[in-house]
């Protein structure tokens, strides 16, 4: 026997918006029954009273319902990237691979694509490998790179003494202050009385770029596409960084038969 029951349109968007935030926070889903849940009915009976407490508990949190929502939103939010995706001419893949406590193979991929005149990022997919694997080049117009950073270290070693010299003041420097959190507090306390545009050091490049509102690509399309194609690839791998470091708060000790992974990741990131 199937029993029906009617949700109001409010207590379903409660529902999703609970559902993400769980997914945002990386927590179980359990925490939506056992813990919000009775959370907001607390607080809404001391508030408004008992009657107003008693309809909270009609909102839908249980386990099930928090990984139907967060499944729902994922596929949302992969079909909002594949119809970008569809719209762009030209993009760029951040691929990294790691392993997850249990032990299985985690690739992670990242995409950034040119949308409407701006270079846009967004996590793409996130896959277990069976086995290892190896990336084959079958397309003439496909460029791999590897991350700058890479880069950087090789010209470090073949450059002229003066430079040298400057680049080891500053990596001194850099290590002086992060080596312990009371000299990052306080470089970060000067930073602050200098009116400095930052107060942390900075490690990445911005996640974002503009193309002048494409003035360049309609004006110059020869440059516009050269530029992208300097531009678009990752300097770093920072995307892939953040997404293991959500992948190993998500599926933890207590989560590791986790089954909606991809999905979790793509609502959390």
């Amino acid at each position: 026997m199937i029993t029906i029951v009617k949700i109001s349109d409010k207590s379903q968007e409660v529902s999703y918006v609970v559902a993400e935030l769980v997914a945002k926070t990386m927590k179980p889903h359990t925490i939506g029954e056992q813990l919000i849940l009775p959370a907001c009915r607390e607080i809404v009976k001391i508030f408004f009273g008992i009657e107003a407490g008693q309809e909270i508990l009609k909102i839908p949190l249980s386990d099930n319902t928090i990984s139907r929502r967060i499944n729902d939103m994922s596929e949302d939010i992969e079909q909002q990237v594949l119809n970008k995706l569809s719209d762009s001419h030209m993009f760029a893949l951040q691929v990294d691979e790691s392993t997850d406590i249990s032990g299985k193979a985690q690739l992670l991929v990242f995409i950034r694509m040119v949308v409407d005149d701006d270079i846009i990022e967004n996590f793409l997919c996130c896959k277990t490998l069976p086995e290892t694997t190896r990336v084959k080049k079958k397309n003439s117009k496909i460029i791999f790179t590897h991350f700058f950073l890479h880069r950087e270290a090789l010209v470090a070693k073949s450059l002229a003494s003066d430079l040298q010299n400057i680049l080891d003041q500053v990596v001194k420097i850099i290590n002086f202050i992060k080596s312990r959190p009371l000299k990052s507090r306080l470089f970060e306390k000067i930073c602050e009385e200098m009116d400095a545009d930052y107060s942390r050091l900075i490690l990445y490049s911005a996640r974002s770029l503009s193309i002048n509102s494409g003035y360049v690509s309609k004006e110059y399309p020869e440059i516009s596409i050269k530029a992208l194609t300097i531009l678009l690839p990752f300097s770093t791998s920072y995307l892939c960084e953040q997404g293991f470091s959500a992948l190993t708060n998500i599926k933890n000790k207590k989560r590791e038969k986790l089954n909606l992974m991809e999905e979790e990741m793509s609502v959390c990131l």
